[in-house]
């Protein structure tokens, strides 16, 4: 069965809580060689309906009203996308937001990259001289189709067990049924952006967390994707907190701290409160 979700784009909220959104270490999440945008846009104007879809599903978590992970400027409108870019004024940011998403080395979305898709949808428009959209066309909803990369499960309910319910707010849940254990930080690393609640996630990945007192610990996934800081373990935690994920050689980092360990609250299928979706594996 495939499911599909509904992506809200427009003007983003971001909780102070959940406030945390990816970059690549080195880079700041900055969009490199972008500039400052025209003023307030609402998401799409101006835009053909498919190269709004991908900036919606590839850019506005960071790039959208209110900007967030140190993201400098808006990527909503038309007018925004033909603005001159900061490092070369040369070129418009949507020709610099090319160049990025095709960046090996410091790809955006931060750590992940554009989808072949995107590129491919980007790439056409600009070849195209970057028409504008048809003002008569009311683009449809964007839909996002949930995966389940590992094509494996949770299955086995509310059975207590460090592996159960990948993507589901661990500490939120365990808080309002007050059961144990008592997580201070927990969350799913998994191998694509969009999983689905208790989809299987991405084993032996470290995720190092490091805190007010510049303590790090790291925190490996099990079999699930699962990683938790249990108050048992006795190592204290002073929020706000910082994480980074690590894997094959690469990193990628929350730009912003979050004032709580719930990660998955924020992580969700679809992503809340300016997070992308999922805590996904470099």
């Amino acid at each position: 069965m495939r499911h599909f979700g509904i992506l809200v784009v427009g003007v983003l909220t971001l909780a102070a809580a959940c406030g945390g959104s990816s970059g690549t270490t080195g880079d700041g999440g900055s969009g490199s060689g972008t500039g400052t945008g025209t003023g307030p846009a609402t998401a799409g104007e101006g835009l053909p309906c498919d190269v709004a879809e991908v900036l919606a599903l590839e850019c506005q978590s960071c790039h959208g009203d209110p900007l967030t992970g140190q993201a400098p400027m808006a990527l909503l409108s038309y007018d925004q996308l033909m603005a001159a870019g900061l490092s070369d004024p040369s070129k418009t940011m949507a020709q610099l937001s090319l160049e990025r998403m095709q960046d090996a080395g410091a790809p955006m979305p931060p750590g992940i990259g554009a989808s072949t898709n995107a590129v491919a949808v980007f790439q056409a428009w600009l070849d195209a001289g970057t028409p504008k959209g048809d003002p008569s066309v009311s683009c449809d909803p964007v839909m996002v189709e949930l995966t389940c990369t590992t094509n494996t499960h949770w299955t086995m309910g509310d059975h207590e067990s460090p592996l159960m319910h990948p993507g589901v707010a661990c500490i939120d849940c365990h808080t309002a049924e007050n059961e144990g254990p008592n997580l201070l930080i927990a969350g799913t690393v998994f191998p694509s952006l969009h999983d689905e609640d208790d989809c299987n996630g991405a084993s032996n990945i470290d995720v190092e967390i490091v805190d007010a007192e510049n303590r790090m610990y790291t925190l490996p996934t099990n079999s699930a994707g699962n990683f938790m800081l249990d108050a048992e373990d006795n190592l204290p935690v002073t929020f706000p907190i910082r994480a980074s994920v690590v894997a094959n050689g690469k990193t990628v980092a929350m730009m912003d701290p979050v004032d709580h360990g719930d990660c998955n609250l924020c992580h969700t299928e679809l992503g809340a409160e300016g997070a992308p979706g999922r805590i996904v594996a470099p």
